[in-house]
């Protein structure tokens, strides 16, 4: 593992998966807790539960979409063939590498390997 990743960007595949889930689970239980007046487990928190669980939800989506695009256009780049197209998209395949997990970055290297591109 690359050490100048952050947990953000290495783990990216299981973690924002991992905090929509909660985020949309949260929002669920605060909001039922909410329209139950008697016996609320989280007593006077529920609005406040609800309110982070909102910000998690749409922070793991946002985050899970644009990790998700950055997967897909990564995956067009390495598996189209031709060194002119690797030469032309270099930079903006080194860019994607940068933001994906280290594994994106041994393939982008491998894929330079191939066609001889430094």
């Amino acid at each position: 593992m690359d050490m100048s990743k952050s947990f953000r960007v290495e783990y990216a595949d299981i973690l924002w998966p991992i905090v929509t889930v909660l985020g949309v689970g949260t929002v669920i239980v605060s909001a039922y807790e909410l329209m139950t007046l008697e016996g609320s487990l989280m007593g006077g928190w529920s609005f406040y539960t609800l309110l982070i669980g909102i910000f998690f939800g749409i922070w793991g989506i946002w985050e899970l979409v644009v990790h998700v695009k950055r997967v897909r256009k990564m995956r067009v780049f390495l598996s189209t063939e031709g060194k002119a197209h690797l030469i032309r998209n270099i930079e903006e395949m080194e860019y994607l590498a940068w933001c994906l997990p280290s594994k994106w970055e041994v393939a982008l290297k491998e894929k330079k390997r191939s066609y001889r591109v430094k």
